[in-house]
């Protein structure tokens, strides 16, 4: 007979068939199973009678679900649920070794010198120790609690560094080959979703590499996929559905500008890898091969997944981006400079906004006929407390009225197009970008109790929005 096991998948109204050796689950038909259940003779399996599909003890009803929280089966509202997600081997030695209580978790990450090989690969991934550090420490979290940290790693640097390796040898042998997902960028591109990424807990994008001629699609479709509990799951010919969203996510490239960056990012934390091969780590340090360099890892894996799992992470840490000299060139990069300034205005970003303008205000000879502009009477001399406290009354000046009023003046957004964008830009060409990137036009504005020509910036006529920008 048969070992695999086969349901009734209620909530589907089809018959399932779940395979142990593969821990896969298919759906199939009658005949299909009479031929895997009762015998590979069709004369005999010809004379099974319908009726022995109503049996239970030979046919179980079931609602599948994909739920890592829960245990493979159990029972609520007077129905069985029978769980879609198998833990691992190395999953279930994990969660055994957290049971045992906090005084048995690390405190720091000596103990990697351990595990040589698995050490030297994350060494070579990410060399500098801050950056390497905050990555073990996401990683364990993932590791200890499944769940999303909503932030995602993207390592960038030349192939053949090991990105592959850690992924193939480290996340997905963890989590289990049906329970990772490998994504390029027609994936991204794609208005469909692709299939299973309702029921995986850890995505890999590999070789991406950001098309800015689309706008920010790919962007904004990264950016659900990282921090949305649920997802839009969008299949050919088949009616559209939304379902939890669980998985964690790294991101792999080699090019230098892979994804596009907005300033005020919470999702990514940006690494470069070393320019050095792994063969060549293998080679010059253990005097291995490649092949065999992995084949330590794999048996240094076990006990450094457990010992990682253990470690006693910092949630909060585990949940926020590390900003990095690498995320801040990618950023540059990524936009024009009208776009930088429209999205460090929309953040409030008082250091891009106050110290850069304070620095570049003070190498320009003709910055006096650009304070004429906004109407600032006073202006100091060339002393930089004094011009900063002059463009810091500024910035406090637009902070306050677009907090109050969703707006600013015209004449402020106007300096800074001039000395972060295009210094000699006529009126016209100023007036475009700024409609089409920052705001539109009013002439209705009052500041402090005067009437002004402003700039309506929609991202603060919602309180949400501006709740973030407030001291409390």
């Amino acid at each position: 007979m048969n070992q695999n096991q086969y349901y009734w998948d209620i909530s589907k109204q089809k018959y399932i068939a779940y395979f142990k050796d593969t821990q896969e689950i298919q759906i199939v038909d009658k005949e299909q199973i009479k031929r895997d259940f009762f015998s590979d003779d069709p004369k005999n399996w010809k004379a099974i009678k319908d009726i022995l599909f109503l049996d239970k003890e030979i046919i179980k009803s079931r609602y599948f679900t994909f739920s890592p929280f829960k245990p493979e089966e159990w029972k609520a509202n007077g129905h069985i649920y029978k769980n879609t997600y198998i833990k691992t081997n190395i999953q279930k030695k994990v969660q055994e070794e957290i049971k045992k209580g906090v005084e048995n978790q690390k405190k720091d990450f000596i103990f990697l010198s351990k595990y040589p090989h698995i050490n030297a690969l994350l060494q070579n991934l990410i060399p500098l120790q801050e950056q390497r550090e905050y990555f073990l420490n996401w990683f364990s979290y993932i590791l200890a609690t499944n769940k999303k940290t909503r932030t995602a790693i993207l390592l960038r640097g030349i192939p053949g560094t090991g990105k592959g390796v850690f992924w193939q040898q480290i996340i997905s042998y963890y989590y289990g080959e049906n329970f990772t997902l490998t994504l390029d960028n027609d994936s991204l591109k794609s208005n469909f979703t692709p299939r299973g990424l309702d029921r995986v807990m850890f995505v890999l994008y590999n070789e991406i590499k950001g098309d800015f001629r689309d706008g920010n699609a790919m962007y904004e479709k990264l950016k659900m996929h990282i921090s949305d509990d649920k997802i839009r799951i969008e299949e050919k010919g088949v009616q559209a559905l939304e379902s939890d969203n669980h998985f964690n996510t790294i991101l792999f490239s080699n090019h230098k500008t892979p994804l596009q960056i907005q300033g005020g990012d919470r999702r990514y934390s940006i690494f470069s890898t070393r320019s050095r091969k792994l063969r060549d780590v293998a080679l010059e340090d253990f005097n291995e091969t490649e092949v065999q360099f992995i084949e330590n890892i794999q048996k240094e894996r076990d006990d450094f997944l457990i010992n990682l799992s253990c470690y006693r992470y910092d949630s909060v840490k585990a949940t926020t981006c590390l900003d990095t000299e690498e995320k801040e060139a990618i950023y540059r990069s990524s936009m024009t400079k009208i776009e930088i300034l429209a999205d460090k205005i929309r953040n409030l970003d008082e250091n891009y906004l106050v110290n850069e303008l304070v620095e570049i205000a003070e190498s320009t000879e003709n910055i006096e006929d650009l304070f004429k502009d906004i109407k600032i009477t006073t202006y100091y001399d060339n002393q930089k407390l004094n011009l900063e406290k002059t463009i810091s009354e500024l910035f406090a000046e637009m902070k306050d009225s677009l907090i109050d009023n969703a707006y600013c003046r015209t004449s402020t957004l106007v300096l800074y197009y001039r000395l972060f964008v295009e210094r000699n830009a006529d009126m016209s060409k100023i007036g475009k970008h700024l409609t089409e990137h920052i705001g539109v036009t009013n002439s209705n504005g009052r500041i402090k109790g005067q009437r002004a020509r402003v700039r309506v910036i929609k991202e603060f006529q919602d309180k949400n929005y501006v709740s973030k920008f407030l001291p409390f």
